[in-house]
Parts: C-alpha cells; sequence; structure tokens
C-alpha cells in the first residue's frame, strides 16, 4: 500500500476504514507521519496483525482506535508508542479475549497506557 503520507507533517489525525478490506497487515514501515496523534483502524475484517516497524515512528501518538477488526489478534504491546495515552478496542473478539480481563496477561502488557477501553 503506497500513501505517501510520511512527508505530511501537519497531518495528526488519520483512519483507515473498510474500504481497504484486503488488509492483512498495517500499517507499512515509514507510511505514516510521526506527529500523528489520533490514529484510527475501523472495520477491517482481514486485518490480522499491526505492523510493528510502521508503530515505531509514531512517537506523538496519543489515540488509538480499533473497531469491528474481527481477526485482529495482537497488538504488539513491546512497539506502542510510549505516548500513547488513550487505547479504544471495539467489537474485535480476538482482541478483547487477549486484553479484556484487568488482570489477564495480555493486559499487564498494556497496562503502562492510562486509558484503556475495551467493548
Amino acid at each position: 500500500m503506497e500513501l505517501g503520507l510520511q512527508g505530511l507533517h501537519s497531518l495528526r489525525s488519520f483512519t483507515i476504514s473498510n474500504h481497504c478490506n484486503e488488509l492483512e497487515s498495517f500499517p507499512e514501515e515509514a507510511l505514516l507521519p510521526p506527529n500523528l496523534t489520533d490514529f484510527n483502524i475501523l472495520q477491517l475484517p482481514n486485518l490480522k496483525s499491526l505492523n510493528g516497524k510502521g508503530f515505531q515512528p509514531l512517537t506523538s501518538l496519543k489515540n488509538l482506535r480499533i473497531m469491528r477488526c474481527s481477526n485482529l489478534n495482537c497488538l504488539l504491546e513491546d512497539v506502542l508508542p510510549a505516548s500513547l495515552c488513550e487505547l479504544e478496542i471495539f467489537d474485535c473478539p480476538l482482541l478483547k479475549e487477549r486484553y479484556g480481563n484487568e488482570k489477564g496477561e495480555g493486559r499487564v502488557k498494556i497496562s503502562h497506557i492510562p486509558t484503556i477501553s475495551i467493548l
């Protein structure tokens, strides 16, 4: 996927949604600009994984929303930006299973994020 967004330094919010149904992994390395503060991943039923190299440059990311990604099963906890303040997961059954239990092993790995909402 060639979007060429990394040069858009004023871009603060980005949403990828159901128009990209074929995506199985996202984002690609160096795809998104480092100044991004809000990232929304919506209705990608074939998305299976998040690419860690794609998240590494997002040092300003504050809010991550993942909704209706039924095949996504892991957040790659070790590469989520330290700047992340809010994580919202809605209608993602595999993520809910992994991170929904507040005392579960998966939840402990993302416990550094101040606000977590999993529905």
